[in-house]
């Protein structure tokens, strides 16, 4: 709180150059984003498949509920979780237990001498969340270190006295690289004291507590956590104690540690001073879950209804309570958004007034913006309330820094790419993909170091990179084993050729392997997979730069480059977010009338599929004047608006009127269109009924409100039948409309007077039965026509299904609340689709973005917010139907406005135009250049490419197809050459290399290609053909019998090539066995 509020003040402070303000500063605003943005990695732990699917989350560690499921129990097995000899100080004994050669308690035999010993289990990176036990059975004052080490670490030291350390001491301090990082953590532990560890191998963060008996919990924790410490089934188990069920209680004391590497295996270890002072390891296990055969590993915060609780999600708690929850967070939310909007705002004037220099010089700039932007991309989307909060309000700044950055320095040729591997020792990785145990897995991780540094080519045209390095293998089972390797690299495309030997005579071999990895943004990571030609044996590899060799000066103009592509995949985040499923059921949360959500809810088993089966319903009601979108918006506002500060509210409100605009331009020009029509009806039916004598039974009831209602009726299903040229087709559409009326008004009182209310008279239900048709006439007056895509007869008995499943006033009433429900709904995906547009496309003299990175990064959310999810009522027998024939990005949840249909359609179409025109001015700018660089837009094009992966209607294929066709063709020609070149003997390792990686690249690009050619031929293929269709068809079929023509006779020349080889080298090995 008193950091938010004087968040501007430390700004200042921050950017000032003496180091140690500094920071200070970015450790402050480190621990905010954790608590305020993160909510403590939540993300990673979702257990919805919608949120998950957004956020990132779902790596298996986590399950549903809090600590008190199940009973927490310590386990003492040595077998599997005992100490390493061979990592172990000379003054520490490791204590046998019973007839087992290895032991998990160690013993300090030394007098005041420090020592570490380190267990042989180790947790690789991005492996969970793991947990452990230390028991001190002897330590009287306090001298006993508990933590992680790397491998590197030195055992002659305590645990954090050097930089592979990471340790806790008894004494309540904090260690790592000799320092001490704080003195007041948790409390003092002495012997017989129990200390839990817990490594998110994730997130990079080591926690600890203390295993004590049944207690009521400790006051006092911050962070994301609910005010009502005692209520376990509320609060969050990341910072309250948690129950077990025979009583044990885990006394957490939070995060004690924040970014611990996460490419290096971590080992549980301790560390030892005083003689005779004895420390043992146990596992920390759940009993219900090893009963269940599940995972062993505790159960996260795996649902944002923790932080927002609500009475519907089974809660037995008060309303008082849930209440205090509710307001505690949102403060919590609250000062999130505060610090990180400020910090924003403050880019934006850096970015809108400071010189390059002095952007390049600011610690905002090149610190803090890159980690807020990367952690707005793991922003929780599964909190009820608070995440839609988070969207709305950073959507608007986020997209200006993005497009000041991209304007200030997208004409640096050389921040194209923006993307270097770095030079020196790298540490690499490798681990087999066939199935294996975690211990065996960790047993056979094969790990090696090599020594690379950049290499000159002489083929000076080519875009890639190419670095050459020696090496060895860093296993005890290959000391013999050495390597010679060639990397090239392309942006964050890396191929890899190692070339394994063996020094020992006697066991002599070359074992080639092809690598096909990534870098990340700083190019000091790659993540992979390998492919040995000798074994044909396959499986993942990381590697990490462990020293850098020949430091470059820092480029900060590239390093500004890359924060626009995280600042864009953040708008994309964003975006998903406010399509997620919590997102999407907060509308029907209203906080103010409890009484409409708790109604939408109860009847939405009811009325969903009275709206899913009337197309006149589904295809909801016109916004005339532009009435609905104008209350949507304000409604969404409303519930989003977290924060109304001066500062930045100019730039929320100009993105505001830029989402908005289309809304309300498309709905005044629908405005008039149906009264017209409903009008002429009911005259035509006034004028019929004056000849008419056909009269119902129930007339004489109450013959005046009878006939009036009859009319409406009549006037209501003519409306929507429509009219005709011809006399006599029109008297049969009146004739049919004026029957129909009939027997709905028939039916109706009939129902009415069997279910008559005790006192009331037959003709009170009869005239409150007109009232009621009268009601609904008026009603579907408010809705399209279908006259142009459904018969006349259909039409009149879809309507007589509706007057018949609407039997009260309030029927209808909960009916409309649902449609206005899906169409908040809709403006919220549509305000996705809209924010992706505004990014790309000029709007108001600010340009859309031009840098390459920077749209690949905005692409990556597009196909996961094109894919639309099941509305919850699809019975789960009926969904894989449902989503074969429901996968269109406009088939949005029946019942929503025409107007904002056509608004998301339109904003959808925009998009696909703009990577059209994006992909033919790159095409055209590139390839009269220098026809290689079209392999540094391999990862471009396939991120372009696989938006196209989506299921399309009639009224998309002039938008999104044709722009992108002529492009493809020309693209395709560019890269069929390399495609299909022979392999030279005579090149080096290096221009081979290349030119496999060219080859490869080539291929792979002509493979997807034509796979959206297939895909998007079948599509238009199926549906109902159109002018537009058939010439699109006709041109990707030109296109894909091109490409046949091509490279047939050249995969026959290569088949023939091969299969006289074979023949060859059979003859020699039959010529040998002779």
């Amino acid at each position: 709180g008193p950091f938010v509020e004087r968040h501007k003040t430390l700004m200042q402070i921050g950017s000032e150059t003496d180091a140690n303000p500094a920071k200070f500063y970015l450790a402050l605003c480190q621990r905010a984003i954790q608590s305020l943005l993160l909510w403590n990695d939540l993300s990673l732990s979702s257990n919805d498949a919608n949120d998950r699917d957004i956020s990132g989350g779902g790596v298996g560690t986590a399950q549903a509920g809090t600590w008190g499921e199940g009973t927490m129990q310590l386990e003492s097995n040595p077998t599997k979780f005992h100490f390493d000899s061979t990592k172990c100080s000379d003054s520490i004994a490791i204590v046998p237990s019973g007839s087992s050669a290895v032991g998990a308690t160690a013993n300090q035999r030394a007098t005041k001498v420090w020592g570490t010993v380190l267990s042989t289990t180790c947790f690789t990176p991005k492996s969970g969340v793991h947990r452990w036990a230390v028991k001190l059975d002897k330590c009287e004052r306090g001298h006993v270190f508990v933590g992680v080490t790397t491998a590197r670490a030195s055992v002659k030291t305590y645990v954090g006295g050097d930089k592979n350390g990471w340790g806790l001491i008894g004494t309540q301090a904090l260690w790592h690289d000799r320092n001490k990082i704080r003195g007041d953590y948790g409390a003092p532990f002495r012997t017989g004291a129990v200390v839990i560890a817990t490594l998110d191998t994730n997130a990079g963060t080591l926690s600890f507590g203390l295993w004590k008996d049944a207690s009521p919990p400790s006051d006092g924790a911050s962070g994301p956590l609910s005010p009502s410490q005692g209520m376990s089934l509320m609060s969050s188990p990341r910072k309250t104690s948690s129950h077990g069920a025979g009583g044990a209680v885990i006394e957490d004391w939070g995060v004690a540690f924040e970014g611990l590497p996460l490419d290096v295996k971590l080992y549980p270890a301790v560390g030892l001073y005083q003689r005779d002072d004895r420390a043992s390891l146990y596992t920390v296990s759940n009993s219900d879950l090893l009963g269940s055969g599940k995972s062993a590993t505790p159960p996260l915060v795996s649902s944002g209804s923790f932080y927002y609780p609500s009475a519907k999600d089974g809660v037995e708690v008060e309303p008082r309570v849930i209440s205090g929850v509710r307001a505690w967070n949102r403060s919590l939310c609250a000062d999130g958004i505060t610090f990180t909007s400020e910090a924003l705002m403050q880019t934006i004037k850096v970015l809108t007034c400071e010189s390059i220099s002095s952007i390049e010089s600011s610690i905002l700039m090149t610190r803090l913006l890159p980690s807020l932007a990367s952690s707005i991309c793991l922003i929780p989307s599964c909190i009820p309330n608070l995440s839609a909060k988070y969207a709305m309000e950073f959507m608007p700044l986020v997209t200006r820094c993005a497009k000041l950055i991209d304007r200030k320095f997208s004409d640096d040729d050389d921040c194209r790419l923006g993307l270097d591997m770095k030079e020196g020792l790298w540490v690499l990785r490798a681990k087999s993909s066939s199935s294996e145990t975690d211990s065996q897995s960790c047993a056979n991780l094969k790990e090696y170091e090599v020594q690379l540094s950049r290499k000159s080519l002489e083929m000076h045209d080519s875009v890639y990179t190419i670095f050459k390095g020696e090496g060895k293998s860093k296993s005890s089972r290959s000391p013999h084993e050495t390597l010679s390797f060639t990397a090239a690299t392309c942006g964050t495309h890396i191929q890899i050729i190692e070339e394994w030997k063996s020094t020992d005579l006697q066991h002599s071999s070359n074992s080639p392997i092809v690598i096909d990895g990534r870098l990340n943004l700083d190019g000091t990571k790659l993540e992979g997979f390998y492919f040995c030609k000798e074994d044909g044996s396959t499986g993942q590899i990381s590697g990490n730069l462990e020293i850098p060799g020949k430091v470059s000066p820092p480029n900060c103009s590239k390093q500004l480059v890359k924060t626009e592509a995280l600042l864009c995949q953040a708008v994309g985040h964003l975006a998903l977010m406010l399509s997620s499923k919590t997102v999407l059921a907060d509308v029907d949360e209203d906080d103010e009338h409890p009484e409409d959500s708790l109604a939408i809810i109860k009847s939405q088993d009811s009325f969903q599929q009275i709206l899913q089966a009337s197309r006149i319903l589904s295809c909801g009601r016109i916004d005339r004047r532009g009435e609905i979108s104008r209350r949507i918006a304000d409604s969404i506002r409303e519930r989003c608006r977290a924060i109304n500060t001066s500062d930045h509210v100019v730039v929320v409100e100009e993105w505001e009127n830029l989402i908005y605009r289309s809304l309300h331009t498309t709905s005044d020009d629908f405005s008039t269109l149906g009264s017209v029509d409903a009008m002429e009806a009911k005259h035509t039916i006034q004028q019929y009924s004056l000849s008419s004598k056909n009269e119902g039974s129930f007339s004489r009831l109450c013959a005046d409100e009878y006939k009036s209602s009859r009319i409406n009726v009549a006037a209501s299903i003519l409306y929507h039948i429509g009219s005709n040229e011809e006399k006599s087709t029109n008297h049969e559409r009146v004739l049919l409309s004026w029957r129909a009326s009939l027997q709905i008004m028939e039916t109706g009182i009939r129902e009415a007077l069997l279910n008559l209310k005790p006192g009331l008279q037959r003709k009170e239900a009869c005239i409150e039965r007109c009232r009621l048709s009268n009601i609904i006439s008026a009603f579907l007056l408010d809705f399209p026509t279908l006259s142009a895509i459904a018969s006349p007869n259909s039409i009149a008995d879809e309507i007589t299904f509706i007057y018949k499943s609407i039997r009260a006033p309030k029927d209808l009433e909960l009916i409309k609340l649902q449609m206005d429900s899906r169409t908040e709904k809709s403006t919220l995906r549509f305000i996705g689709f809209r924010s992706l547009e505004l990014l790309l496309q000029t709007e108001d003299s600010v340009e859309g973005i031009s840098n390459q990175i920077a749209i690949e990064t905005t692409m990556t959310s597009l196909p996961r917010l094109l894919r639309q999810s099941p509305p919850s009522f699809i019975p789960s027998e009926h969904l894989s139907n449902y989503e074969l024939n429901n996968q269109h990005y406009s088939s949005i949840i029946a019942g929503c406005a025409p107007s904002i249909h056509r608004c998301l359609t339109s904003s959808v179409h925009s998009i696909y135009e703009c990577l059209g025109a994006i992909l033919a001015s790159t095409l055209v700018q590139d390839l009269q250049t220098n026809q290689k660089t079209i392999f540094s837009m391999s990862s471009f094009m396939f991120g372009l490419l696989a938006n196209y992966f989506t299921v399309l209607r009639q009224s998309d294929f002039k938008s999104v197809l044709e722009n992108i066709v002529p492009s493809l063709a020309k693209f395709i020609g560019f890269c069929r050459e390399d495609a299909l070149k022979e392999e030279d003997s005579l090149l080096t390792v290096e221009e081979g290399l290349l030119c496999a990686v060219n080859r490869n690249t080539a291929r792979r690009l002509l493979h997807t290609c034509t796979s959206v050619i297939l895909s998007t031929c079948a599509q238009l293929s199926s549906q109902e053909e159109t002018p537009v269709s058939t010439r699109l068809v006709k041109t990707l079929s030109h296109l894909v019998l091109q490409e046949l023509s091509a490279t047939i006779p050249i995969a026959g020349k290569e088949f023939m090539h091969r299969e006289k080889k074979n023949i060859s080298n059979t003859i020699c090995s039959d010529w040998d066995e002779c």
